[in-house]
């Protein structure tokens, strides 16, 4: 996994190419995955930092989602969601605490 600016950066680029059910694909597939790592972790109080960070990126990758959603519906209507759509999005907004230079694990 990586840090905050590496997540938002890579979603950036996703965004860049105006692939809007691309973007949505690894938003999700991105979300199943800190999920299953803050699971694992958020009762460990040596990870304190860690699940404040993965957190903050889940926040953000859940904004994501919704802003593809309603792009997608807006276009092709509820059933949009299942399928394939290009659709230009906003910028990612700046992570609200900046990286401390680690990487999550």
């Amino acid at each position: 996994m990586c840090g905050e600016r590496h997540v938002c950066a890579f979603l950036e680029r996703v965004r860049a190419e105006h692939k809007t059910k691309t973007l949505r694909n690894y938003t999700v597939a991105a979300i199943k995955l800190l999920d299953s790592r803050l699971f694992a972790i958020e009762t460990d109080p040596a990870c304190r930092e860690k699940v404040a960070s993965m957190t903050r990126v889940y926040d953000v990758l859940h904004r994501r989602l919704a802003q593809c959603d309603a792009l997608l519906a807006a276009r092709h209507g509820p059933t949009s969601i299942t399928n394939a759509a290009t659709t230009a999005l906003p910028a990612l907004d700046a992570p609200q605490d900046s990286d401390t230079g680690s990487d999550l694990v």
